[in-house]
């Protein structure tokens, strides 16, 4: 790994301000020159800086700095910068996701927390990140395209869950409790999808259905075609018309 410490002294010479203007968190601040920067606390006194760039054609885009400490920046590349963070509906904690261009790319993400004084790297590789469940005990995110893993916020271990087939990747969404995933599996888009519900519980994939893209109203969203129904301690997934059921619910799925 590579020493951030170029782009790090630079940051701590902004960290005055930072520390002036935690009253504002939240809130865009203006610096001496003229240039305005938004500024958010995290656990442990992280704080991050926010600046929108201008670009000829196109949105702006942000750039996003994480001021201190700086022993952050010695577990990474030299290369990867701040891509985007999230913060635990229900705790301190966040997830800082940052992310390289060369020469591909890749994803790292770090857990903040209270809980531990260091920040603790659990995740490196090219990831889809989904983020918080509604009750704040994990963190979901796929992985090199086919693996759908979870942090287990109190214990701060990684479980991977499921493994799509080979030519295959999924999206995956939280049920409104956050007790298991909605798992779409896709081979190509606009192709039939398999729809998988994943209970955290038990770590079991069980086959919902396909849904049909070419059988779809134009009016109709393919999250359209399922919802959920709590049961107890579980979040069940149920599969709706025009989308075709093929598997019984129950048992486990092949594509553990």
């Amino acid at each position: 790994m590579v020493h951030r410490s170029t782009r790090r002294e630079r940051s701590i010479g902004s960290m005055a301000l930072a520390v002036a203007t935690l009253s504002l968190l939240g809130c865009k601040a203006a610096t001496s020159d003229g240039d305005a920067f938004s500024y958010f606390e995290l656990p442990n006194g992280y704080v991050i800086r926010e600046r929108w760039l201008p670009r000829l054609h196109g949105a702006p885009l942000p750039r996003r700095d994480l001021l201190a400490p700086a022993d952050l920046g010695d577990e990474l590349d030299a290369d990867e910068r701040l891509e985007n963070w999230y913060s635990n509906p229900n705790t301190a904690d966040a997830v800082l996701e940052w992310a390289s261009q060369a020469p591909l790319r890749q994803e790292t993400l770090v857990l903040l927390s209270r809980q531990i004084w260091r920040p603790h790297f659990f995740a490196q590789g090219s990831l889809a990140v989904l983020g918080w469940s509604t009750t704040g005990d994990h963190f979901a995110w796929t992985s090199d395209h086919r693996e759908v893993w979870v942090l287990q916020a109190p214990s701060q271990t990684t479980r991977r869950l499921m493994v799509t087939p080979a030519g295959t990747y999924p999206l995956i969404e939280w049920s409104p409790r956050g007790k298991a995933l909605c798992v779409r599996v896709i081979k190509q888009p606009m192709t039939p999808e398999e729809l998988y519900e994943l209970s955290l519980s038990s770590g079991l994939a069980r086959r919902v259905g396909v849904v049909n893209m070419a059988e779809l109203p134009d009016d109709m969203r393919v999250e359209d075609t399922w919802n959920w129904t709590p049961e107890g301690d579980s979040d069940v997934l149920h599969i709706r018309t025009p989308a075709r059921t093929v598997a019984p619910a129950g048992g486990r799925s092949d594509a553990q």
